[in-house]
């Protein structure tokens, strides 16, 4: 503590003296911080009655909390009188540096060399030298030194300021703020007064009335569709496979999909889903190998084979349709029936579909006629007749029985792996 010194009573602002007749009486001043911390205790000789605090010489470099008032009653009271430490007040230099105002379409409104504080400083000391009908259209700090040069932004001063908000067409938050439209002050503002986030355009332009009181939200959209990411691939042991530079996220949320990305081949996801998107960030991305097994390939062959009605004796034959596949699986053939020359199809079908596994051969049967000639026809019933005649002449009574040959094969038969495999069939067009 501090101990105990007599100072001097600034009685008034005239500095007169009490009057004599006034009774003085040593009163104890206590000078304490809000904290009750004792900065200084004096004694002074005060008359009875009420003092202001302002009256006491208080301790150096400190001031008074408040200008309130005490009464002094007598000389065994301690009268509290709170105080605080004075605010360092540092000098600072003061500088010249030039300075161009410049509006919104960047011409120069005004300017000049100014006498500015040195250091770190807010925009707002400028306002005093922005040419006469603007404003300024920019806050924020600035370093000033001397000789330096700076610009700053201005709009006429019927400009409106509203406050805008930007989001990407799917939804994600780009920012926004404080701007000044509206400079001729008809109450109506374009689209393109407005500075936008960069990579981004406007979805919607033309004009548009202004309110300042009105928070203002606007969509854009991207210049290039998606967001650049790079991605490192790497195997479940962290062996590096690959990778590069992707676009995903087309729609512009800020969330893309794993799917959106190209894997090596051979490999696949081992995490799925969504993930968020951020073109500053690396991606490593791990991956598993495929599993994968020999598959064995082989043949499938159909022959077609054309054979003589009633004789069956083969009398063409096309040649041979192959196809290569997994072996077991099936391949359907389709082919179009063309009868050899001097026959016709015996049924009204031009075209047949076989099945046949890869690694199975198949002959398929199609019966056929001769094509009928009217003259060779006649000449033989005449022959057939006279023939009866002369049996008739013979021996009087008609013993010959014609019998049909028993065909092994139907109108369509067909043979594989010894057994009979049937033929999906194509009608006629």
């Amino acid at each position: 503590m501090i101990p105990a010194v007599a100072a001097p009573l600034v009685a008034n602002a005239e500095g007169t003296q009490p009057a004599a007749e006034e009774k003085q009486i040593p009163q104890q001043i206590e000078f304490v911080l809000a904290d009750g911390t004792v900065v200084q205790t004096s004694t002074v000789n005060l008359t009875t009655g009420a003092h202001q605090f302002s009256e006491l010489t208080l301790p150096q470099g400190y001031e008074l909390v408040s200008d309130g008032s005490f009464t002094v009653v007598s000389s065994a009271d301690i009268i509290p009188v709170t105080v605080r430490a004075k605010e360092a007040v540092e000098e600072t230099a003061t500088v010249i540096a030039s300075v161009q105002f410049i509006d919104a379409d960047g011409n120069y409104a005004g300017g000049g060399n100014y006498f500015l504080p040195a250091g770190v400083q807010n925009l707002s000391i400028l306002s005093q030298y922005v040419p006469e009908g603007y404003t300024l259209a920019e806050a924020g700090d600035f370093y000033v030194v001397a000789g330096g040069s700076y610009q700053a932004k201005v709009v006429k001063a019927a400009s409106t300021i509203i406050h805008v908000t930007y989001k990407s067409t799917g939804g994600k938050a780009l920012g926004g703020g404080d701007y000044f439209v509206d400079e001729d002050g008809d109450g109506i503002a374009n689209y393109s007064e407005l500075q936008l986030p960069e990579g981004y355009n406007l979805t919607e332009t033309g004009d548009f009335f202004v309110d300042a009181n009105k928070d203002y939200e606007i969509t854009l959209k991207k210049e290039v569709e998606g967001t650049i990411i790079n991605v490192t691939f790497v195997d479940e042991e962290g062996n590096n496979l690959g990778g590069g530079d992707y676009f995903v996220d087309l729609d512009d949320d800020g969330i893309a999909n794993y799917s959106e990305l190209q894997l090596p081949e051979g490999y696949e996801l081992i995490q799925t889903g969504d993930f968020f998107v951020d073109a500053n960030n690396p991606y490593t991305i791990t991956l598993h190998k495929v599993q994968t097994h020999e598959v064995e390939q082989d043949t499938a062959t159909l022959v077609v084979k054309y054979v003589k009605e009633g004789t069956n004796e083969v009398v063409g034959e096309d040649e041979a349709y192959t196809a290569d596949g997994v072996k077991g699986e099936v391949h359907t053939f389709t082919v179009d029936l063309k009868a050899p020359k001097g026959y016709e199809l015996v049924e009204d079908e031009d075209s047949l579909s076989l099945d046949v596994e890869y690694g199975q051969n198949a002959e398929v049967f199609v019966k056929v006629k001769a094509v009928e000639d009217k003259n060779e026809g006649k000449e033989d019933e005449e022959k057939t007749d006279a023939k009866e005649d002369s049996k008739k002449e013979d021996k009087g009574v008609d013993t010959g029985v014609a019998m049909p040959l028993a065909g092994i094969f139907g109108t369509m038969s067909v043979a594989l792996g010894g057994m009979i495999a049937l033929l999906r069939r194509k009608n006629r067009k």
